[in-house]
């Protein structure tokens, strides 16, 4: 049997911009540089399908796991999402 113990989805949003979200470590694997792999993949996926800019909406708690890998929180704080506070990141990709 095989457990699952961190996730994370993008998808292209429109020319050249990939979105990341729903990034996912479980508590017991946290801290073991698994949120930078995943994200890491995503920005590998979004490359192949020609993007050249990631964005995503983290929590508040979550945006340091980001930043580890190059995005950069834009904008302000908002609580008008279910999970919040969330903001908006962005990474150029090269």
């Amino acid at each position: 049997m095989h457990n699952i113990v961190g996730v994370n989805s993008g998808h292209k949003t429109e020319n050249g911009v990939y979105r990341s979200r729903g990034l996912w470590v479980h508590p017991n694997y946290r801290n073991n540089g698994l949120s930078r792999k995943l994200l890491e993949q995503t920005m590998i996926q979004a490359q192949l399908e020609n993007c050249t800019f990631i964005w995503t909406m983290p929590r508040a708690t979550s945006l340091y796991a980001y930043e580890k890998v190059g995005f950069g929180k834009i904008g302000e704080w908002t609580n008008k999402y279910e999970f919040g506070p969330n903001c908006i990141a962005i990474h150029q990709l090269l």
